[in-house]
């Protein structure tokens, strides 16, 4: 049989391995879509391991640790002790886990509030303001109430702040400042609000034009309010009386004639009435439109806080200086130009 005819097998040849490639079935290349999934993933949670990281480092690290708690506007208050209580309340903290001591982490809110609390067990004070300042200080802020004037209810005395507000109670009226007698007698703690912020500021106001004028106080009264007095009218009411008297001719011997003209009158009356209305005695006290002042050897002086106090002082000082008859007990300025004495 010629070579040609012989069959022969034919043995597949062998492809080309690339360099990241294998012919072992367990270790055959997985598709593109299972790569794209385990990258995403890997990537995924090493994204997350760098946030929780981070996260712990900036809460407990110390890039924003408070190191420096810094106290101002103290005058009455030791600073010492505000600092003290401020390291106390950082040392704790938040919702048990975080803590205070991280500046981004503390709630000034809570401080602020906190702070208030201990400080007003003793002392009156007007404001705490709590400040966070990158990276490590914590500033304290205290307002204090400043005495203005001393207030007087008839039984005791305190010092009271621009606001109205009782800073704290006092054997007696305090030297260089401006005394307020409130007639009404109410009642009064520390803390307690006894008038507007509005009836101080215009008390301070007729010091200095009173000051300024070289008329000497006694003391600055709160008047007993009263209700406000309105004018109401009645249905009017007419009466006409017409008296008709006709002529009358009387013929005497002298021949004297006397003529009595006709007479109509006409009456008609309206009626008014003045009614006092029901309203609120504390609110018009605590606003009291009226500011009453006790000059020095001289008669009482009402001012109306709303006015023009400068004009009304003026006006006091023409008064004061002309020659009266008989003593002066009370003195109403508040209508501008009109004067009242009495």
């Amino acid at each position: 049989m010629a070579w040609w005819m012989i069959n022969r097998r034919k043995v597949p040849r062998p492809e080309l391995i690339g360099p990241h490639k294998s012919s072992n079935p367990m270790f055959a290349e997985g598709s593109p879509e299972h790569l794209a999934l385990f990258r995403q993933r890997v990537l995924s949670a090493l994204a997350l391991v760098f946030v929780v990281g981070a996260a712990v480092w900036l809460v407990y690290g110390p890039w924003f640790r408070i190191t420096t708690v810094a106290v101002t506007g103290t005058r009455i208050i030791n600073p010492t002790s505000l600092q003290r209580v401020t390291e106390r309340y950082v040392d704790g903290r938040r919702w048990y886990i975080l803590p205070n001591r991280t500046l981004w982490v503390l709630s000034a809110g809570h401080l602020t509030k906190t702070l208030e609390k201990q400080i007003r067990q003793r002392l009156s004070i007007e404001l705490v303001t709590v400040v966070k300042q990158r990276p490590h200080t914590l500033k304290i802020v205290v307002a204090e109430r400043t005495p203005v004037a001393t207030w007087y209810d008839g039984r005791q005395y305190a010092t009271v702040d621009r606001h109205g507000v009782i800073i704290d109670l006092q054997a007696a009226a305090i030297q260089n400042l401006p005394l307020i007698t409130d007639e009404n007698e109410q009642a009064f703690g520390v803390d307690s609000s006894v008038v507007k912020q509005e009836v101080i500021s215009a008390i301070l106001g007729i010091e200095r034009e009173l000051t300024t004028a070289k008329l000497k106080m006694v003391t600055f009264l709160i008047p007993v309010p009263t209700c406000p007095i309105t004018i109401e009218q009645i249905e009017p009411e007419s009466t006409n009386a017409n008296t008709n008297q006709s002529s009358v001719n009387i013929n005497a011997t002298a021949n004297t004639n006397a003529t009595v003209s006709q007479t109509n009158r006409n009456s008609n009356t309206n009626t008014t009435r003045a009614v006092q209305r029901p309203c609120d005695l504390q609110e018009l006290k605590y606003s009291s439109q009226e500011v009453h002042v006790q000059l020095q050897d001289g008669p009482r002086v009402l001012f109306d806080r709303h006015g023009d106090v400068a004009q009304a002082v003026q006006s006091l000082t023409k008064v004061l200086k002309q020659p009266q008859a008989s003593p002066i007990h009370t003195i109403d300025v508040r209508f501008g130009e009109r004067v009242y004495v009495q």
